[in-house]
């Protein structure tokens, strides 16, 4: 199995589209657009978390 798949999978933000998807029905288009450029300042974070966890990977899995 290609582990690529699983890394798409892992990635896909269903639960954040299901929210927008909600938020735009309820709100305007313009609020709904700011949530979505808001998310994507949160997503740095999490990009450096996971390319941190890649380039250490070995080094934290060698201690166990």
């Amino acid at each position: 199995m290609d582990p690529k798949y699983g890394g798409i999978l892992a990635a896909v933000p269903i639960t954040t589209t299901l929210a927008f998807i909600f938020t735009r029905t309820e709100t305007s288009l313009a609020i709904t657009q700011g949530f979505v450029l808001s998310s994507l300042y949160f997503a740095i974070p999490s990009l450096i978390f996971l390319l941190s966890l890649y380039l250490l990977m070995n080094r934290i899995l060698s201690a166990f």
